[in-house]
C-alpha cells in the first residue's frame, strides 16, 4: 500500500483527538430536551406573577432535566441553547427567552453564568411544536 498500511491507519483512529488548549480530556455532550416554550419576554406586556410563575415553570422542567440526564457538576465548555417553535424571534428576544433556563443550568452546576470562559450559544430550528433543548459540553 502506497499510502501506509491499514493497521497503522487504524491505530491512528483510535487515539484520541486533542480538544482545545492541547488537552487530551474527552469530550462528553449532554442533551436535555425541555417541553416549555421559549417566549419573547422583552415585548410581553403581563402581570409580574404570571412572568414569575412561567420562569418556576422553566426552571422545574429543566432541574428536572438535568437531574434525569445525570450531568455532572461542574463547570462546562459550552451551554447551547435551541428554541423549537413555529416562527422565529429576534437575537435579543431569544437570549431573553432563556433566562430563567441559563439561570438553572448554572445554578444546578455551580458556575455564574456571567463567565466569560463558558461559551454560551442560542439557536432556533422551525417545527410546528413548541419546545426547547439545552446541549452541554464538558
Amino acid at each position: 500500500m502506497a499510502c501506509g498500511s491499514t493497521s497503522s491507519l487504524l491505530r491512528s483512529l483510535r487515539q484520541p483527538l486533542p480538544v482545545s488548549g492541547g488537552m487530551s480530556e474527552p469530550v462528553t455532550t449532554y442533551t436535555i430536551w425541555i417541553p416549555v416554550r421559549i417566549y419573547s419576554e422583552m415585548n410581553r406586556r403581563e402581570h409580574w406573577g404570571a412572568r414569575h410563575r412561567r420562569f418556576l415553570g422553566h426552571k422545574f422542567a429543566v432541574g428536572a432535566g438535568l437531574l434525569r440526564s445525570q450531568v455532572p457538576k461542574c463547570k462546562p465548555r459550552k451551554v447551547r441553547m435551541v428554541r423549537v417553535g413555529k416562527r422565529k424571534l429576534d437575537r435579543d428576544n431569544l437570549a431573553g427567552g432563556f433566562k430563567a433556563v441559563l439561570d438553572e443550568v448554572s445554578g444546578w452546576m455551580g458556575w455564574d453564568d456571567g463567565d466569560e470562559s463558558v461559551a454560551i450559544e442560542y439557536e432556533q430550528e422551525l417545527d410546528d411544536h413548541f419546545c426547547a433543548r439545552v446541549e452541554i459540553t464538558i
